[in-house]
């Protein structure tokens, strides 16, 4: 779902925890461990004529088809600024699932801006887009004295125990 409408099941009590960016909206019951950086860059066949710049000026996404999730925010983001600069984009091709979007990816000529941590197969490749940054920093997020079952307890442990330095990955 939409990070907002996240936000609000887990102040009403219909989800236990949060993985992603730290909430919009501050609510002081809220609790955040920070978990680990997550970046983005852009996608493409390795045909692509942007294939051949890195990194890739935003003004080089002029015209280009953009697909993107439903439920991405980055990719939201993205499209806004670009709406902002004048940078016109092909109407976005949504896809309910990564696996779906990076098939039709591989077999078009068009642009996806992924998370670095996204598996690609070939012939795709990533570059970096110069510009701002739409990176966010993600969090694991509950509610200051809801009640956790052991299952929750351990899950919460363990992410906080765990060691998300890429480096050592």
């Amino acid at each position: 779902g939409m990070p907002s409408e996240l936000e609000t099941q887990l102040r009403e009590g219909k989800l236990k925890i949060l993985l992603g960016p730290k909430p919009e909206t501050e609510w002081d019951r809220f609790e955040h461990w920070p978990l680990y950086r997550c970046d983005y860059s852009l996608v493409f066949h390795a045909d692509h004529p942007l294939s051949r710049k890195d990194p890739i000026a935003i003004e080089d996404l002029n015209g280009t088809s953009l697909l993107q999730r439903p439920d991405c925010g980055v990719s939201t983001h993205l499209r806004a600024h670009l709406d902002e600069l004048g940078i016109p984009l092909r109407p976005p091709l949504e896809f309910a699932r990564d696996d779906d979007l990076i098939a039709f990816l591989a077999a078009s000529t068009s642009v996806a801006f992924l998370p670095t941590v996204t598996h690609l197969r070939q012939p795709l490749m990533r570059r970096n887009l110069s510009g701002p940054d739409f990176g966010f920093d993600m969090f694991a997020t509950t509610v200051s004295g809801r009640l956790r079952g052991p299952a929750l307890n351990l899950f919460l442990t363990q992410l906080r125990a765990a060691n998300w330095n890429s480096e050592a990955a």
